[in-house]
């Protein structure tokens, strides 16, 4: 990634030009979709392992406890197209990655001899509206400012930074549910949840990152806009 940084600014023509991510609120927005992005890869991975290989679920039966997911997503996307004109991006997507970062934070608790009414559908549902309520507002400021000419590349840009994202976090976060799991000892049903617990803390936490980036980048734009404001 460094690298392919170092080349974009020395050619001539580069695939994505610098002054193309000079803007803080696409900033915010790429900064964003990484993390929610790596998180969501490995929500999806680390609780089919759950049902599967600690509650005892069939593949189907897996694939059918996402339902409920699915439908907060939805509700989370229609209220957000309902708010954002009024909210402005800033405050949708905080309320969203606060939504997150609560569901990440009920997963932490999931336990061994837990259930799915119990340990999976609360978080999977608030992970679920949380994104689906910050996603139209990410994709509004992903494209801040971008002429018609560059729409392509935002479009692009944002699309890559999302698949991308959710290699490296399904990655980083399995290993680091694998690494908890060596270190809680024997093989065993609680070492694997314990690896899992790892996993969602270190998630929470790139979530309340993630947050605070927002505040920060989104903020000072908003007081730039002020000043230029004053200033004319």
């Amino acid at each position: 990634m460094i690298g392919f940084v170092i080349v974009q600014t020395r050619v001539r023509e580069p695939l994505i030009p610098m002054r193309f991510i000079a803007n803080r609120v696409r900033v915010a927005a790429y900064l964003v979709v990484i993390v929610l992005g790596g998180a969501t890869a490995a929500l999806f991975f680390i609780i089919v392992l759950y049902m599967q290989d600690v509650l005892g679920y069939t593949p189907l039966q897996s694939g059918l406890a996402w339902l409920p997911y699915t439908a907060a997503f939805l509700a989370g996307i229609l209220l957000s197209i309902r708010l954002a004109p009024r909210w402005g991006p800033r405050w949708t997507i905080l309320a969203g990655l606060a939504v997150t970062g609560a569901g990440m934070l009920v997963l932490c608790l999931i336990r061994v001899d837990g259930s799915f009414l119990l340990d999976v559908l609360p978080g999977t549902v608030l992970i679920g509206f949380g994104i689906g309520f910050a996603n139209p507002a990410l994709q509004q400021a992903g494209m801040t400012g971008v002429s018609e000419k560059d729409a392509g590349l935002g479009s692009g840009l944002f699309t890559t930074l999302l698949q991308l994202s959710g290699a490296i976090g399904l990655t980083a976060l399995m290993s680091i549910a694998l690494t908890a799991t060596n270190q809680a000892g024997t093989p065993s049903p609680a070492a694997t949840v314990a690896g899992y617990h790892a996993a969602f803390i270190v998630a929470t936490i790139a979530v309340a990152g993630a947050a605070a980036t927002t505040i920060l980048l989104l903020t000072r734009t908003a007081a730039d806009a002020a000043a230029d404001s004053a200033r004319s």
